[in-house]
């Protein structure tokens, strides 16, 4: 609103076009908006559509800013294709909220004795960590622009933004696990391994391919940005770290441990944020890719705290190499000069082949997968899946 109020003071000051003022603003609306109403969806328990929604509304967003980017459109075609992540996001997930009312037809009451005080706990241990996350995550680029220049600022954005387009995947697994995992009256911790090891199956084939190829994906981008190849690489390496830190996140949440959630979330962001200001002015977009990075180590490591002090165990063999064989797939295919998308085609098949052979992806791994789906799309996958594991001889 006082942007709205000081519109033209803001575009005399900034020297930003009153177009891109607009756009910024529903960028900022339609964040909040699709935030409450995800937060409507996960409070109903209902969340079957929720992944479809966020895959879909974050595919269109990734689409769209490769074609605008790749268009000439500048800063405007960026922003533009950051807003249409929330705005699909909020009418989807309004159409899915109406349904779910229309669909309910008996209320249930959950006895809260002080719900003021329960919801404030509750919200402040995910708030104040997301906000401080976000001021870090934020202060990248502009700390970049504001040391090394205008150039180096795009470099670094445009790398970040592949890196947050793979770990979109894992938060889609996530988004689902704190109902899940709230629900569960007992094997919670199973439950929060399985979701790190899910994660972890969706993003790694993947991430592995980009590492060793960042220069051929960020070359789509146009040539200036090649620079960010160095820095795509930092930025995807700890997220097998961001993985298992999220999953403690989410048993935390669901134990009702706030404390926790805290501490991981503060780890994390705080350090990340400080080390901005250290390392980008002596490294550049490096500087603030090992920022990033380091940031996540440090959360790693609270999140190993957590564990241990709940009892949870971490299966370090699987861990190990759900990681590091698609790395090593990848890298003997960049060793032999393999063309990108073949490479990238073959990392993922073979990953996923070895994972079933070795029974580190087993049918239940699966079949967990196949229940996120909405019904009418769950049904011929689970059909197809079933085809597949009798050629399989039982290994699926």
């Amino acid at each position: 609103m006082i942007l709205i109020v000081l519109g033209q003071l803001v575009i005399n000051l900034l020297g930003i076009d009153i177009i891109l003022l607009m756009i910024s603003l529903l960028l900022i609306g339609t964040s909040t908006t699709s935030g409450l109403l995800r937060s409507i969806v996960i409070a109903s328990l209902k969340t079957r559509y929720l992944p479809v929604i966020m895959i879909v509304s974050a595919s269109a967003k990734i689409i769209a800013g490769v074609v605008l980017v790749l268009s000439g459109a500048g800063a405007l075609g960026v922003i533009l294709s950051f807003t249409i992540y929330p705005v699909l996001a909020s009418i989807l997930l309004a159409v899915n909220i109406m349904f779910i009312l229309r669909i309910t037809t008996t209320s249930s009451h959950v006895g809260i004795d002080n719900p003021a005080r329960t919801l404030t706990a509750a919200s402040l241990a995910s708030w104040v960590p997301a906000v401080v996350s976000a001021i870090g995550i934020q202060l990248g680029p502009i700390v970049v622009f504001g040391t090394e220049g205008a150039y180096e600022a795009g470099v670094y954005f445009i790398a970040f933004s592949v890196a947050t387009a793979v770990s979109s995947f894992m938060s889609v697994v996530l988004t689902v696990a704190v109902p899940v995992l709230s629900k569960l009256d007992d094997g919670r911790k199973r439950g929060a391994w399985k979701v790190i090891k899910v994660s972890l199956l969706m993003t790694t084939p993947f991430s592995a391919s980009l590492i060793f190829y960042s220069s051929e994906v960020l070359q789509l981008f146009g040539s200036a940005y090649l620079d960010g190849s160095l820095v795509l690489q930092i930025l995807l390496l700890p997220l097998p770290l961001i993985a298992v830190s999220s999953g403690m996140n989410a048993l935390s949440y669901a134990y009702g441990n706030y404390r926790d959630v805290l501490s991981i979330g503060l780890a994390a962001s705080i350090p990340r944020a400080l080390l901005y200001f250290i390392l980008v002015p002596i490294f550049g977009s490096t500087g603030a890719a090992w920022s990033y990075t380091l940031g996540s180590i440090i959360g790693f490591i609270m999140a190993l705290i957590v564990a241990r002090h709940i009892r949870m165990n971490i299966i370090w063999r699987d861990l190990f190499v759900l990681s590091l064989l698609p790395m090593s797939i990848a890298f003997t295919m960049s060793y032999l000069h393999v063309n990108v998308f073949v490479s990238a085609a073959t990392t993922i098949g073979i990953s996923y082949a070895l994972f079933l052979k070795f029974s580190f992806l087993t049918r239940h791994d699966i079949q967990d997968l196949v229940k996120v789906l909405p019904a009418k799309m769950s049904g011929p996958v689970q059909r197809a899946l079933d085809k597949i594991g009798m050629k399989l001889n039982g290994s699926y």
